[in-house]
């Protein structure tokens, strides 16, 4: 059976370099996993405040005031539900853990079907461990909330970012 060969519109080395990169971000996740729930947590509350702020100035900025109350109403959610992340980051980290495994388990099964798409690639086994190690820690996460969910974000999401980069720099290894 022939193999696929993949092309890069970009350099190769762009690949290793993200990859790189996101394999020492999923060693510090470890390595820290409360203080990256935490994180994960603020930046998700900050751009949500700075989203739901934006939109209550265009609104106040705009001439159509028709529906003004529903168009403050609907600036004010995203901006209440960030305070609330930036301000209860444990009960936020909680929350996110929750969405990061319905995440997980979707970028799983994508990752999974890509991979069977391209079987015949060079890498498609990278692809697919990584999309089955997506959907394993998103079960892993369900059967553990909420006991485990103040560390254990940080320490799944490390592991993701990790096969995540093993999978680019071995495919630009491989392409190089």
């Amino acid at each position: 059976m022939k193999k696929k060969v993949v092309t890069f519109e970009i350099g190769w080395g762009w690949f290793a370099l993200l990859g790189a990169c996101l394999l020492l971000a999923g060693f510090a996740a470890i390595y820290m996993p409360l203080i990256t729930a935490v994180a994960i947590d603020v930046i998700i509350g900050g751009l949500l405040v700075i989203g739901g702020a934006a939109n209550i100035l265009f609104v106040l900025g705009h001439k159509d005031k028709q529906a003004f109350i529903l168009k403050i109403a609907c600036a004010l959610v995203p901006l209440a539900v960030g305070a609330i992340l930036v301000f209860y980051p444990l009960k936020g980290a909680l929350l996110i853990t929750a969405l990061i495994a319905a995440y997980l388990a979707v970028e799983g099964i994508l990752k999974t079907i890509a991979a069977l798409y391209i079987k015949p690639d060079v890498n498609w086994g990278w692809l697919i461990s990584s999309g089955i190690i997506s959907i394993l820690l998103s079960m892993f996460i369900w059967v553990n909330l909420p006991f485990n969910g103040m560390w254990i974000l940080g320490i799944l999401v490390g592991i993701n970012l990790i096969f995540t980069g093993c999978y680019l720099v071995m495919t630009a290894v491989l392409h190089r």
